[in-house]
């Protein structure tokens, strides 16, 4: 691994025990689904161990794993290469993935001692606000976000990430992100953002709609046929041009990451999470606002999946 960080799996019930098999089929089940920049197959033997037991007898330091134990419980450790806390999207979805089919509480600890950081509700959505914080502040982009890529993002219907605001609530923030993602967009994989254009765009709802050269980016949620979403003088909506595919059956793992650009969105600007498909030719799908529970519920879909 090339730094410090540990990802531990603590088994809640003492009578459950992974065997052999079944850890290498849940190690090639994470590398062939998740297909995480955090976790990668080293040494050689391949796949089918990616996932161990951590045993505190071959430990450096015994007594920092024994924190964490339940008596009598497997503890799993899945290897990644990051440091604490930094690629933190990341961490969190590897948690979720791991509580998804394990019965078990997850930390992320490290190679040198640090407390142990417990995925619960209360740190995750501490957690949550830091990290997003953080990014739109980097003003070098240099922000390890530790998410996969879909496999296909030049493949069907691309979508529409966005957040509704109040047309009264103009926030500096709003404006400087721009510039924030600019920089994000330069380094490869960190944002699903075209290297062309603009990678913000932030529109005011005007009752005569927009001018021909923001329609392209402004019309799936600009629409006269649903003034409750758009209201004229009262809304504003800021715009993330993704190369991302609509999170469909068909794309679904287009969802982590768009799950993120929406927290960016949502918890570091405070709008109101907006996600739909970028083309108006299926009105079922069109961009509509996105409850906690309705992203919560996508992101259980996509688990269910892998």
């Amino acid at each position: 691994m090339s730094d410090n960080a540990r990802l531990v799996a603590v088994i809640v019930d003492p009578e459950f025990h992974l065997s052999s098999g079944e850890m290498a089929a849940l190690s090639r089940r994470l590398l062939d689904n998740i297909r995480s920049p955090l976790v990668q197959p080293w040494g050689s033997e391949g796949a089918e161990h990616l996932l161990s037991i951590v045993d505190p007898s071959r430990e450096a330091n015994p007594e920092y794993v024994m924190q964490i134990a339940v008596p009598n419980s497997q503890s799993v450790e899945v290897p990644v290469y990051g440091s604490y806390w930094s690629a933190w999207p990341g961490y969190r979805l590897l948690a979720e993935w791991l509580k998804h089919h394990l019965a078990c509480e997850v930390f992320l600890g490290s190679g040198y001692g640090r407390p142990w950081m417990p995925f619960d509700a209360l740190t995750i959505a501490r957690n949550d606000q830091d990290f997003i914080r953080t990014f739109c502040e980097d003003t070098g982009g240099s922000s390890y976000i530790g998410l996969p890529w879909p496999k296909n993002t030049s493949t069907g219907t691309s979508a529409a990430i966005a957040a509704r605001f109040g047309a009264n609530r103009f926030d500096p923030a709003l404006e400087s992100l721009i510039d924030i993602l600019g920089h994000h967009r330069r380094y490869q994989g960190q944002v699903p953002i075209p290297q062309k254009g603009p990678p913000l765009a932030i529109f005011d709802v005007q009752s005569s709609g927009q001018s021909d050269s923001d329609i392209s980016i402004w019309q799936p949620v600009y629409r006269l046929d649903d003034p409750m979403f758009a209201i004229p003088h009262a809304h504003r909506f800021a715009v993330i041009p993704t190369i991302l595919p609509l999170a469909d059956a068909d794309n679904d793992d287009a969802w982590p990451l768009t799950r993120f650009l929406l927290e960016v969105l949502a918890l570091g600007l405070g709008g109101e999470p907006v996600y739909g498909a970028a083309s108006e030719s299926d009105p079922a799908s069109r961009p509509r606002l996105l409850s906690t529970e309705e992203i919560a519920a996508r992101t259980r879909a996509y688990l269910d999946l892998r």
